[in-house]
Formats: C-alpha cells, structure tokens, sequence
C-alpha cells in the first residue's frame, strides 16, 4: 500500500504490551504505532483521524502520568465464569 510521503513524517508511538510479548507476537512486547496504521484502521485520512492520533502523543498529561516510561498497553478483563470454565467447549 503506498501512502503519500508526509506520512512518514509524523512521529511513532511506541506501547509496551505485556500479552504482544507472552504470545511473541511483538519482541519485548514494544510495538510501535506510525500514522498510516491509523489510516489503515479507519479507512481513510482526515483531520479527525489525524486529531485523535495526535492525543496519544507525548504531551504534557501523558507526561505527568507516564514520566519518561513507554506506557503500558494493558486492559483488564474479567469473566463471568470462573477461570477454568474459560476452555470449556459450548454444548
């Protein structure tokens, strides 16, 4: 896919994935995101896109949160049923 050459000018965001790592689908689990990744998941480029992007940059609340530490891409999950029951096959 070709992409027009600004693209690559915008900066990278990098996350630390815990579960990219453990299922090695990332090395270290550090995966970084470029602009056009953004675009491939919307479909499209435009100023929306762009503007959501931008607010996960570096910036001063990201700062204060994350200091100088790659954030972590973690979300909890809870189930339903206990733990066990999670392999079981329906039926």
């Amino acid at each position: 896919m070709n992409f027009p050459e600004f693209f690559d000018s915008a900066p990278r965001i990098a996350v630390r994935d815990p579960l990219a790592r453990f299922l090695g689908a990332a090395a270290e689990g550090i995966i970084e995101y470029a602009y056009s990744d953004a675009v491939k998941l919307a479909g499209h480029s435009c100023p929306t896109v762009a503007s959501a992007r931008l607010e996960r940059l570096p910036g001063d609340a990201r700062r204060r949160r994350y200091c100088d530490r790659r954030p972590d891409r973690t979300v909890p999950v809870t189930m339903a049923r206990p733990r066990r029951d999670a392999a079981r096959r329906a039926g």
